[in-house]
């Protein structure tokens, strides 16, 4: 993918496989499991509608603002959905996507606890899904 100045639209797993990284500046990950519940089901209700307006649909995550700094895309804004969706794809790819903010070093404890709570939150929300439902989220 080639990003470059001004607004694009890029799918998430185009995103998502960019070399990103989060600054120091950056605060913690906050995200608790009612954020992550609802962007499961803003996403679910999305996979709904585009059954019905196949031709015409399309979900848009919402606004992410990234710096080049070298070989690196430094995340501005978005932080908190791309970790999230980062999340999702671990688990949906049972481990075997590789997006580089797998790692990132969460050094802080409400990161790591946030990290940790969502993730199993992820492994219980998918638990009651089918498999073609899991594999349509991707």
């Amino acid at each position: 993918m080639n990003l470059f100045y001004g607004a694009s639209v890029f799918k998430v797993s185009d995103l998502l496989n960019e070399n990103l990284t989060i600054p120091k500046y950056q605060r913690p990950y906050k995200w608790s499991n009612k954020n992550v519940s609802e962007l499961l089901g803003d996403i679910e209700t999305a996979l709904r509608d585009s059954k019905r307006y196949p031709s015409t649909f399309r979900y848009r995550v919402g606004t992410v603002i990234l710096y080049k700094n070298g070989d690196k895309y430094e995340i501005v804004d978005g932080q908190q959905r791309l970790i999230t969706l980062t999340l999702i794809n671990h688990y949906l790819y049972e481990g075997q996507f590789t997006g580089s903010l797998l790692s990132e070093n969460f050094s802080i404890r409400i990161s790591q606890f946030n990290l940790h709570e969502n993730y199993r939150f992820i492994k219980e929300w998918f638990s009651l899904k089918s498999n073609d439902e899991k594999k349509e989220f991707l």
